[in-house]
């Protein structure tokens, strides 16, 4: 069969849509028959009104019949000519593709909410971080009497034969804490920048998800 003579024909996805179709046309056909072959008069011979009857039924099952043969010319299921395919047992139910599309839908459902309130959050965490790195920053800072002590005193290494120590008493407050946090911290914000890819791939892997849902078949 020429590939022209494929491209002309009506795309369908299954043939049970096509069957359900036939089916419909012939019980319509059938129905407006028989409410015809009820008005002809009854007068005469009832055996021949009878035996016309069943000949205009018997006519009118070959010519549905017959119409619905011609039309399987003009198909295509599932991009196969009809004709190739008809024989082909119907489609059965698959439980296990239904579970696992019951599954992605609920994933992406839920890495919609994650990302949702990730978003939502992430304004704010970013100024708390902010605020709390600009103040460790002023507490590693030296007041101004440190500055101009360390500025007067620089070139002398050594007095009275002893070498100049800092005054622990002119040290900011909690000194020491502030440094142990201050390192906490740079690692923390280190495994934040380390874990950024990986948050940024399950968000793609989301997204990818949801459309490969939203593009299945009905």
């Amino acid at each position: 069969m020429s590939t022209d003579a494929v491209s002309t024909r009506i795309p369908i996805q299954r043939k049970d849509n096509w069957v359900q179709v036939t089916e419909t046309v012939k019980t319509f056909a059938t129905e407006r028959m028989e409410a015809h072959l009820n008005l002809l008069s009854t007068d005469g011979d009832q055996r021949k009104n009878n035996a016309l009857k069943r000949e205009v039924r018997e006519r009118i099952k070959r010519i549905l019949e017959n119409a619905v043969e011609y039309s399987h010319r003009n198909l295509l299921v599932n991009g196969e000519p009809y004709e190739d395919c008809k024989e082909a047992p119907t489609e059965q139910f698959d439980e296990g593709l239904d579970r696992k599309l019951l599954a992605l839908q609920r994933e992406q459902v839920e890495w919609s909410s994650v990302i949702a309130e990730r978003r939502r959050k992430a304004p704010g965490q970013a100024k708390d971080l902010e605020d709390m790195l600009e103040n460790i920053k002023e507490s590693l800072e030296w007041d101004v009497d440190m500055d101009e002590a360390e500025a007067e005193g620089e070139g002398k290494e050594k007095e009275g034969g002893e070498e100049m120590m800092l005054d622990p008493e002119r040290l900011p407050p909690r000194h020491e804490e502030t440094i142990e946090t201050y390192k906490k911290t740079l690692i923390n914000l280190n495994e934040v920048l380390s874990n950024a890819p990986e948050q940024v791939s399950r968000a793609e892997r989301a997204k990818a998800v949801r459309e490969t849902v939203m593009n299945l078949p009905k």
